[in-house]
């Protein structure tokens, strides 16, 4: 009971402190989970399933040989959801979890998919790949180098399996032709490159700063992030 309540006592200054251990830049492995079960079924855990994260499960969902084992999210909301959409697509119901510390005490998870706000991808990398878990995680990898550093370090330590998440870098050939087409010289000596968004971008207003909705954990939330209060802008979206 007393290793229970120490466990459930989550504090800003738990997280403070764990960023603060050398938690900076490029996960330094491979490019695939290795899988651990004897059917070659990898069992993933999804850290992290709001817009992004919903997102990244559906792909998984995509490969037979994939089996979401657990979801976790401070928001329960997104929490539930996700559940209810494995039992939709798979006809089974994955463990949920609020704290993602309880989702990396699971051992038949293989795998998790770190797909958290940016503040939020170090500390559950390096504990995943402590916990022996090999791990996928949304780009940016971190805020700093310190934290990719850390990170780097992990994955080589524990001799995990990592991967950094990058739509079009990672399925789309563009980016690595514009690449290459710059380093065969055809285009001759490149002096100046103009960028551009073609997007509709909406603003998003200013709206004021309000209390937190009962379904999230913003103390969660904020982790290793500096305090602030509650604005619907600076959470989800």
């Amino acid at each position: 009971m007393q290793e229970e309540k120490k466990r459930t006592e989550v504090t800003r200054r738990t997280f403070l402190g764990a960023s603060g251990l050398g938690l900076g830049t490029g996960l330094a492995r491979a490019n695939a989970f290795e899988s651990k079960s004897p059917n070659d079924t990898i069992v993933l855990g999804m850290i992290g399933v709001g817009s992004k994260g919903a997102d990244r499960l559906r792909e998984f969902m995509e490969h037979e040989d994939v089996r979401i084992g657990a979801v976790c999210d401070v928001d329960r909301v997104h929490l539930e959801r996700a559940v209810l959409e494995v039992k939709k697509k798979r006809g089974y119901q994955p463990e949920a979890f609020a704290d993602f510390r309880y989702l990396l005490d699971q051992k038949d998870i293989d795998a998790v998919v770190v797909v958290t706000p940016d503040h939020w991808h170090a500390i559950p990398t390096v504990w995943a790949c402590q916990a022996g878990k090999d791990v996928f995680v949304e780009k940016p990898l971190s805020l700093s180098v310190v934290e990719g550093r850390a990170m780097v370090d992990a994955a080589a330590a524990n001799q995990r399996v990592t991967q950094m998440g990058n739509q079009i870098h990672n399925d789309l050939p563009n980016y690595r032709r514009v690449v290459e087409l710059l380093k065969s010289g055809f285009l001759g000596r490149v002096t100046r490159v103009h960028c551009w968004k073609t997007s509709a971008i909406q603003g998003l207003g200013n709206p004021p700063n309000c209390a937190s909705p009962p379904e999230l954990d913003y103390d969660f939330w904020l982790g290793p992030a500096p305090k602030r209060p509650y604005n619907p802008l600076r959470s989800h979206g």
